[in-house]
């Protein structure tokens, strides 16, 4: 892959005299459909020939439309695919670098939490060996005068750290992790409706909590093109 910098992308072309008149004929067109479509009734059979015969007319009258629109923009979303494939080409590697030094921050993070908790419950071991130590040694009835303390551990790896180009700090934040699916209550379910879609179309009929039923639309197609405008 070019990785040039240098890259220009194309200009968005003015329009030729001739797909200029181009889209003002269609543009013309379109609002004739429009118009002729308010004025259609259907009460008898051969109104509703015309009907089809009218629809097969917008689908070809889109489809000249569409094919236009392709011709302008395809040079135009090329040109994107190109630009987001040289770019990420290029900051994959940095997104990969990024993750490697966080995964060995976080480990430290870790590693100094656990040391912290283990010299925490250490003293504390020893705090309530030495109470228990004190109090057997005391007169009977006499109390500790106040509460017995334990120095608080704080862990060495710091949570924060301001370098000259920014900060950056640990956070948490809550996240999950499925342990059993057959427990998730159902407010958390989502259907995939692509799927049914599918599989309905495909003549699977019988799906439990599913009413599978057909549901007539009209559907237009097209045997020639009418050409251009």
């Amino acid at each position: 892959m070019n990785n040039n910098l240098d890259y220009t992308p194309p200009e968005i072309p003015e329009p030729t005299p001739e797909q200029e008149d181009t889209r003002t004929a269609l543009i013309t067109r379109a609002q004739a459909l429009v118009a002729q479509a308010t004025a259609i009734t259907i009460s008898t059979t051969a109104q509703m020939e015309d009907a089809s015969t009218f629809l097969t007319d917008v689908a070809a009258a889109r489809k000249a439309i569409e094919t236009r629109r392709q011709e302008w923009v395809k040079p135009l979303n090329d040109s994107v695919r190109e630009i987001n494939a040289r770019f990420k080409h290029m900051l994959d590697p940095l997104d990969q670098a990024v993750s490697i030094v966080k995964d060995k921050m976080l480990a430290y993070q870790r590693e100094a939490q656990r040391q912290a908790q283990e010299e925490q419950e250490r003293l504390q071991c020893e705090a309530d060996a030495a109470r228990t130590k004190l109090l057997e040694a005391m007169p009977e009835g006499q109390v500790l005068p106040g509460p017995w303390e334990v120095p608080t551990v704080i862990p060495i790896a710091p949570r924060k750290t301001r370098v000259d180009q920014g900060t950056v700090y640990t956070v948490q934040e809550w996240t999950y992790e499925v342990v059993n699916e057959s427990e998730v209550p159902k407010e958390y379910w989502m259907l995939d409706r692509v799927k049914l879609a599918r599989v309905v179309r495909a003549g699977i009929r019988n799906i439990l909590g599913i009413r599978v039923f057909q549901r007539e639309s009209i559907a237009v197609r097209t045997i020639h093109s009418t050409g251009g405008a």
